[in-house]
């Protein structure tokens, strides 16, 4: 197996309660290609060795349909080099009943005209996107503590997105056809597989301050015409402000182009900006990285000048798992000074005759590492080559 060099491995502090999932959505049709834009260079031949400290040995569970999942035996690893890891898989599970807390709010899929009834997903249909939307139910300053994925239907589920937005919707609305996000839509909170629970640290607190929230999610469904689906997030909330205010910045690169018959391709984006003024000092508690099938490797390198920092999420070539997408604590918290920068590389392997090329589907590919810093207020939302 390829592997670059020992990676230090870390997202929010603050997720504390997680446990990995392999979900089996419907695959089929899912193959391919598409077609090409930009440039980027490949490493040499032999594979990249990137330098680091701490270590990680991925582990699975399998999802239930209703939100819960079931342990597999699979474990993660932890090393005391300054580097947190995922939290052990096989002692923790995923879904409101596990949080240490009783959720306040849960914003879920649903029927077109019903709150209640499940969303009934079309077959056959591939790489289909659907917006529930909602007012927000939230109280001016109120702030998520613990939240939790809702994976019901997980034989035709990709991934889901919440975002906030200044956008008007229509409370309980259902949109078709909703891939991209808006300039007003901000990232609150995702799930993909392996994605797990997150129960803040005592001093952090999950902004929520938008009127309105979308959740998109991507379906795929070939084959089952019982197909219907409630996932979702569930929130456990807070009305007293508490003293650090985060939120999700993404990093990564949405303009590039896998060469056909390619191995470990690199495709890089450097933010140099997270803070919006230029001059807060931003604090990292951790990192989200996400790539689809084709990926073999993600880092997230921090630089002071032409000093390195040391990386915020580094995962080795060949252990990218799209079944087991993980959390990474920032442990400690990383603190990303004015002028500071944050290059995000994510590597490919296409085996096929096509290029392939940044999209929403699942046959196209992603480069994102999602990472969750405060204060939120000063934060530039998205620091990818797209903005």
């Amino acid at each position: 197996m390829r592997k670059f060099g020992p990676a230090l491995l870390l997202i929010p502090s603050f997720v504390a309660c997680s446990a990995g999932a392999t979900v089996g959505f419907d695959r089929s049709g899912s193959s391919g290609s598409s077609g090409s834009s930009g440039s980027n260079s490949a490493p040499g031949s032999g594979g990249t060795s990137f330098p680091g400290a701490g270590g990680q040995s991925g582990g699975g569970t399998t999802t239930g349909a209703g939100g819960g999942t079931t342990d597999n035996g699979g474990s993660d690893t932890t090393d005391d080099a300054g580097g947190g890891a995922p939290i052990d898989a096989g002692t923790t599970l995923v879904g409101p009943q596990y949080l240490p807390c009783t959720p306040s709010y849960v914003l879920k899929a649903h029927a077109s005209g019903s709150m209640t009834d499940k969303y009934p997903v079309p077959n056959p249909t591939t790489d289909f996107y659907v917006c529930f939307n909602f007012k927000s139910p939230f109280k001016p300053g109120e702030q998520a503590t613990a939240f939790a994925p809702i994976v019901d239907d997980a034989r035709v589920i990709h991934h889901w997105i919440l975002y906030g937005t200044s956008a008007a919707q229509t409370d309980g609305s259902v949109s078709n056809n909703c891939q991209s996000a808006s300039a007003t839509d901000t990232f609150v909170t995702g799930w993909a597989p392996g994605t797990r629970n997150s129960v803040l640290d005592p001093d952090v607190g999950l902004v929520l301050d938008y009127p309105y929230f979308q959740l998109q999610i991507h379906y795929n469904n070939q084959r089952y015409a019982d197909g219907a689906d409630a996932s979702g997030v569930a929130f456990c909330t807070t009305q007293t402000p508490r003293t650090n205010a985060a939120g999700i910045v993404t990093l990564g690169n949405v303009t590039f182009s896998i060469p056909a018959n390619s191995n470990d391709f690199a495709v890089s984006n450097t933010c140099s900006n997270l803070a919006s003024d230029g001059t807060t000092t931003m604090t990292i508690v951790g990192a989200s990285p996400h790539m689809h099938l084709l990926g073999t490797g993600l880092r997230t390198q921090h630089n002071r000048g032409t000093k390195d920092m040391g990386d915020l999420v580094n995962v080795p070539l060949g252990t990218w798992s799209f079944e087991n997408q993980q959390q990474y604590p920032v442990l400690p918290r990383r603190q990303v000074l004015p002028g500071d920068t944050l290059k995000t590389t994510c590597y490919y392997d296409n085996p096929t005759s096509a290029a392939v090329s940044f999209g929403t589907r699942t046959r196209d590919e992603m480069c994102f590492d999602f990472i969750t810093v405060y204060p939120y207020g000063k934060a530039t939302k998205n620091c990818s080559s797209l903005f």
